[in-house]
């Protein structure tokens, strides 16, 4: 499984080569060359949105651990006494 940087990166790269297809079949009057590109954009955000999701999963797993593990020192504290 990829990290949410690689998703986002490759997202970016998507996005950039999407825009550059898009603006090529534009200037070239080419349809599918102009319409290749807005799927790559469309797949480029997807895959930006993914790795962002993937951020804040990592982000609430790791503070969720953090307020358990103070949690449970917080009773071997309480057993200690």
């Amino acid at each position: 499984m990829k990290d949410s940087k690689q998703n986002k990166a490759e997202g970016t790269f998507d996005n950039l080569k999407g825009k550059a297809k898009e603006s090529f079949g534009k200037a070239t009057d080419n349809q599918k060359k102009e319409f290749e590109g807005k799927v790559d954009q469309a797949k480029g955000a997807a895959k930006e949105k993914v790795g962002e999701a993937k951020e804040k999963a990592e982000q609430f797993a790791k503070d969720t651990t953090e307020k358990a593990n103070e949690k449970i020192d917080d009773v071997k504290d309480k057993f200690k006494k």
